[in-house]
């Protein structure tokens, strides 16, 4: 029964033994551990193996990328679905690794032709600091992000320079409008070529309307 869970933990597993058994998930979980543990103490080393090592990863960045889960989301996902415990350490560890083969795989694109860039800010949970993305219009192809940074025109100046050393060229470019985007153009690009995008102006709409509705 435990060496089911250990060698081959699919969906409904620990369901299923539970009921023919008629003990607990709890139980089945604490049994699990207990024989890897001896496992792993007896063979000295982890039993995780190459395959499943891989499959781990892609469900920890499918977690993170579709359900916006969080660390001790995914931690809890992968040991009540799936009957495998994942450390925090590992799980932080697999998403680092994989933004750092993003940033690399981004590093070497290159647009043959000049293109139309949707610059953007996403953020975060840091107090004033956000993602700074450059996304194409028309592919979606995304041509920049970058971690959290503070959100001012030298940021963003920094990141459009960047752009002009991969070789992007701008056709155009749109944006929220925000004070730190049009700072970063001016200096470099200049405003001939940029406008607002559509969705904040509904947004904006939107609210106001909500709130007319409210008060009427």
């Amino acid at each position: 029964m435990i060496s089911q869970m250990l060698a081959n933990p699919m969906y409904g597993l620990v369901s299923q033994l539970g009921r023919s058994h008629q003990v607990s998930r709890q139980t089945l979980y604490r049994w699990a551990a207990t024989g890897r543990q001896a496992l792993e103490e007896a063979l000295g080393h982890q039993l995780l193996p190459p395959k499943q090592n891989e499959a781990i990863s892609l469900v920890v960045l499918t977690l993170l990328i579709e359900t916006h889960a969080s660390y001790r989301g995914i931690q809890t996902c992968l040991r009540e679905l799936h009957g495998v415990h994942v450390s925090l350490g590992r799980i932080v560890g697999i998403v680092k690794e994989a933004g750092q083969r993003a940033q690399m795989w981004l590093s070497q694109q290159q647009a043959a032709t000049p293109r139309a860039l949707a610059l953007d800010e996403q953020y975060s949970s840091q107090r004033g600091k956000a993602y700074l993305n450059v996304i194409d219009v028309h592919s979606g192809q995304v041509w920049a992000t970058v971690p959290p940074v503070e959100v001012d025109g030298e940021s963003w100046t920094l990141l459009l320079w960047y752009l002009q050393e991969q070789g992007i060229s701008r056709l155009g470019t749109v944006s929220d409008g925000g004070r730190a985007i049009q700072e970063a153009l001016s200096q470099v690009h200049g405003q001939e070529d940029h406008q607002r995008d559509v969705w904040h102006l509904f947004q904006v709409a939107a609210q106001v309307q909500g709130r007319l509705d409210r008060a009427v």
